[in-house]
């Protein structure tokens, strides 16, 4: 597989370190050995990303565009919830649940998908709040690639740029105590057992060993073992001195949404925080990227914010019968969606992990078709068609399954780090498929390389 073609003035920021010497199967599984107690479900990369420093800020300016932009949209609707989930479209139903919540900073913890296009990075997805995951992934790949066995793998690289240390921080601004447990709370239910395709456990616990190594106590604790006493929140026998929730209630399970309402009642009267609240969840979602790239938002905007957020984030609509703007001209959204399926990507406004993406070149017309019509009857959760963004191809060396030293050049998309609301670093994940899938996360075929950061252009 070759990369995209160079075109003019494509600098091509983003660059890989490969090793000078291929490495054994037997002494990879030596170094791997702390990975692979979580275990990680990734293939381990031989190689280092680079980002240059021009990469660097172009991709922090994309994410301070994107902040900008949903600041302007909050602050248009009068911060009031019930307004936000009607112009986001919604379910009335999720409401309670978004006020019931302390009001927070919406991206305190983030981990936005950005695709690089031809050096220009795009925020494809937002993923902030609860569930905003790698920042322990990248801290443990960076300090295995530290492992004397391969050094010598290695060509000279830039700067690490470790981020759970800022992780650590920001929790810390929010612990009662600093000797206090920190509960990863999620709900005790069949997707987060160890052996569902869905489970998180492996991450969970990864996070609890590197806040560990900063310093902090952290366990995993069930949502249902968080209980009130009167000498404040209580879990395994400790005080608790900041629920870390890794859960959004199913409104369609009451017991869920009692356990919800019964934390957060439970947090505010024991003055413990509840990080993070569901604001990020709601103003992080792809329906946002949808309300921020739509003319009737945009036109009202400042013009330099808004060519700013047009540069940051993909042409993206909720799909409903209507005419909408594309490039200039007006098109008749559902009709046109079937005439450029190849140039579109469908996906349900909430949810993650790629569930119900469906990318127009990799799915044939009749279905295409179907899928549009399915979406349209849909009442509940908004539709959304996205413009496609094609990847740039980077390189990446890994042993695959055989043990083999395989070199090869794959689609790559981007985790940006976003703590405090402020880019803080990006892990590189590398699409194993290559052009014929270009859902590149785990469950899909993803290698992660982590990011190694320059100070030069």
């Amino acid at each position: 597989m070759t990369g995209r073609p160079m075109i003019e003035g494509d600098e091509r920021p983003m660059t890989t370190a490969l090793p000078e010497q291929p490495i054994g199967a037997g002494e990879l599984a030596l170094a791997t050995a702390e990975l692979d107690r979580f275990p990680l479900p990734y293939a381990f990369a031989l190689s280092q990303a680079r980002m240059t420093g021009a990469a660097r800020r172009a991709m922090a300016g994309t994410w301070r565009a994107f902040a900008e932009g949903v600041d302007a949209f909050v602050a248009g609707l009068g911060r009031s919830v019930p307004r936000m989930a009607e112009a986001l479209r919604l379910p009335e139903h999720l409401v309670p649940l978004w006020e019931a919540a302390p009001e927070q900073q919406w991206a305190l913890i983030a981990r936005p998908d950005v695709i690089v296009d031809r050096g220009a990075p795009k925020i494809v997805d937002v993923n902030a709040g609860s569930t905003a995951g790698l920042f322990a992934v990248n801290d443990l790949l960076l300090r295995t690639h530290r492992d004397p066995r391969l050094l010598p793998c290695f060509a000279a690289a830039e700067r690490p740029r470790f981020v759970m240390g800022r992780y650590a921080d920001l929790l810390r601004r929010y612990l009662t105590r600093e000797d206090d447990l920190i509960a990863i709370s999620f709900y005790a239910w069949e997707s987060e057992q160890p052996d569902h395709p869905d489970s998180g456990l492996w991450y969970y616990t990864a996070l609890a060993r590197e806040l560990g190594r900063l310093g902090l106590t952290a366990d995993l604790v069930h949502a249902e073992d968080l209980e009130e006493t009167a000498d404040g929140i209580v879990a395994h026998g400790r005080r608790v001195g900041l629920v870390l929730r890794i859960f959004l209630p199913d409104v369609g399970r009451p017991d869920e949404v009692a356990e919800y309402f019964r934390i957060v009642a439970a947090t505010r009267r024991r003055g413990v925080t509840f990080l993070t609240s569901p604001w990020g969840e709601y103003l992080g979602t792809k329906a946002t990227l949808a309300a921020l790239s739509d003319e009737r938002f945009t036109d009202g905007l400042p013009p330099g914010l808004a060519a700013r957020l047009g540069r940051a984030i993909p042409w993206t609509r909720v799909l409903e019968e209507r005419r909408t703007v594309w490039r200039g001209d007006s098109v008749d959204l559902p009709r046109w969606a079937l005439e450029k399926r190849e140039d579109l990507v469908l996906k349900p406004a909430l949810g993650g992990r790629g569930k119900g993406v469906l990318i127009g070149r990799e799915t044939g017309p009749a279905e295409w078709a179907a899928e549009i019509d399915e979406a349209l009857a849909d009442d509940g959760v908004p539709w959304l068609l996205q413009e496609l963004v094609r990847p740039d191809h980077e390189r990446v060396a890994y042993l695959d399954a055989e043990g083999r030293y395989t070199v090869m050049d794959a689609p790559a998309v981007y985790g940006a780090f976003v703590l405090d609301g402020e880019f803080a670093g990006a892990l590189r994940r590398h699409g194993l498929h290559g052009e014929r899938k270009l859902m590149i996360n785990g469950p899909s075929g993803a290698i992660p390389s982590p990011v190694y950061w320059s100070d030069r252009d």
